[in-house]
């Protein structure tokens, strides 16, 4: 018997071997010509799997009486058993499609799928202690609902969401959100309880879900879109700007006509601007795939094809090569901007604090892991500087312990809410020989406490280390520094290396605009200076 290849990643070289895979399907895709195509995720890559059509009369039977060939039925059982989140060791042999390397089942009997009942658990169990729940069904009841983003290789939505305990990604099939989720009503802060299977350590295939609570998208302007904004569903007002590239002219209904007429259809994808009513210097672009456009209502298609229409869209914020713009994924995503969307008056929600409770250690316990990953619950003391790093100095009931984080993993963190007192959750790896430090892979703020606002002169030695508000008029900039004046001193802020303002509030900053910061205080030859740690601690006021 030939032995196959037991392989997680395929390569060009493989071609024409007989290989075996093992992972988790991630999706499943039957195309017009009536072959399957099985994502598969090894852990290491994804694979794609083709399950041909013609395997369905391999071992079939010829029924003499109706002078038919039936099907083998062991074909409808394994296309059954194709279940997203499902575990599967299959084999095949390696063939290219377009220069890359796919597995081609050649038996039935190659694939082999299981999956485990459903339990009710919380997400820190799925993230901490994966390899009791991969490849089985799991329940998570009224999780948040947070960020949103499109995986265009897979066909699929990802959503990231929260309980009390964690977060991970969620995965939706495409037409089932786009059925369920009308993004005026269910906006991100919306909870759904979960039905799905496990996939990794970062994701869970969802295979049921229900809406438990809505909270509607908030209504905005373009104006007020900004980069941090990524992923969060939003009502947007403004009027809309047809591109000569992007216009679409209604069908006469008469092919012939519509083909003088230069009618053509939308296509799988419509963009069009959407312009500010009250700044028309500023828009924003709509993004409309084609399974959203092709089932609005006709006058609602219209509008959207009409420069000057004043419409509301609502989807979810995106960047498209470094430009903002509105993903209008459903086909409920516009309205009239007569009428008043469910969100007008709400504002962005904030995503939840969560703990993983089930898997917290004591810094004292914690000292006698070198080497191993740990989750603290700590409180915030000062904060430093060292090794290139910036060091929060922490303590819990049992001891105290230097965690050392960099700008990137601090840069979700709300300085403003970040003083002395306040209580962290440390994700990191126990570290160092004779003093034990944490290597911070995550951290989070779980109860804030409201930094002081101090003016400028009243800035002494002993508030080294603090968090502190100072608020001032842009005096000069420099690289990575700008001084600023309050009326009783100035003051340098120092934007620490790898901390990177977005775009749009970069922009703002100039010589006389008033802003506010939130930042470490720190002392260089005897003088002051503000360190911005996380681009959140800047804020323009006037």
């Amino acid at each position: 018997i030939y032995k196959p290849l037991k392989t997680a990643s395929l390569s060009t070289e493989m071609v024409g071997r007989y290989a075996e895979i093992n992972g988790t399907i991630m999706n499943i895709r039957r195309t017009s010509s009536g072959l399957y195509l099985i994502y598969v995720d090894t852990g290491v890559d994804n694979i794609v799997v083709v399950l041909p059509p013609y395997l369905k009369y391999v071992n079939g039977t010829y029924d003499k009486t109706t002078n038919t060939f039936k099907p083998n039925p062991l074909y409808d059982k394994v296309v059954d058993k194709l279940i997203i989140g499902a575990n599967a060791i299959i084999r095949g042999v390696v063939h290219l499609y377009r220069g890359t390397p796919e597995l081609v089942i050649n038996k039935l009997s190659d694939i082999n799928v299981s999956i485990s009942a459903a339990k009710n658990i919380y997400i820190d169990q799925i993230v901490f202690d994966n390899s009791k729940y991969v490849a089985k069904y799991v329940v998570l009841n009224n999780v948040w609902m947070g960020p949103v983003s499109y995986d265009s290789n897979a066909g699929t939505y990802v959503v990231e969401i929260y309980d009390d305990t964690f977060h991970t990604k969620a995965i939706f099939l495409s037409y089932d959100f786009r059925n369920a989720v009308n993004p005026f009503i269910v906006g991100t802060g919306s909870r759904m309880t979960i039905i799905g299977a496990v996939c990794n350590d970062t994701s869970i295939a969802v295979v049921n879900f229900n809406i438990t609570s809505t909270r509607p998208a908030p209504l905005m302007t373009p104006s007020q879109i900004t980069s941090s904004m990524k992923g969060y569903m939003v009502a947007v007002k403004g009027i809309v700007q047809v591109e000569e590239t992007g216009a679409r002219r209604e069908s006469y209904g008469c092919p012939l006509c519509d083909y003088y007429h230069g009618v053509t259809s939308v296509g799988s994808v419509y963009r069009f601007k959407l312009v500010d009513p009250d700044n028309p210097s500023v828009s924003i672009t709509v993004f409309m795939p084609g399974s959203a456009y092709n089932y609005m209502e006709s006058e609602y298609k219209r509008m959207v094809r009409t420069s000057g229409s004043e419409i509301i869209v609502a989807g979810y914020i995106d960047m498209y090569q470094d430009e903002l713009e509105i993903v209008a994924f459903s086909s409920q995503s516009i309205m009239s901007a007569n009428e008043t969307p469910p969100g007008a008056g709400l504002s962005l929600p904030e995503p939840p604090r969560y703990k993983p409770i089930h898997y917290i250690k004591t810094i004292s316990e914690a000292k006698g892991m070198t080497g191993e990953n740990v989750v603290l619950d700590v409180t915030l003391d000062k904060i430093t500087y060292g090794y290139g790093r910036v060091i929060l100095k922490v303590h819990d009931s049992t001891d105290s312990i230097d965690v050392y984080a960099t700008t990137n993993i601090l840069s979700s963190l709300n300085p403003f809410n970040m003083s002395s007192g306040s209580e962290l959750v440390v994700f990191g790896k126990v570290s160092g020989r004779k003093t034990r430090y944490i290597d911070a892979s995550e951290i989070i703020l779980y109860t804030p406490k409201e930094a002081k606002m101090i003016k400028i002169s009243q800035i002494t030695p002993d508030l080294s280390g603090d968090v502190i508000i100072v608020e001032g008029e842009i005096r000069s900039m420099s690289s990575g520094t700008i001084t600023i004046n309050d009326g009783t001193g100035d003051l340098k802020i120092i934007i620490d290396p790898g901390v990177t303002l977005p775009p749009d509030l970069e922009s703002m900053l100039k010589t006389g605009v008033r802003i506010r910061v939130a930042g470490v205080v720190a002392y260089v030859g005897g003088s002051p200076e503000l360190h911005l740690f996380t681009p959140k601690g800047l804020v323009v006021i006037g």
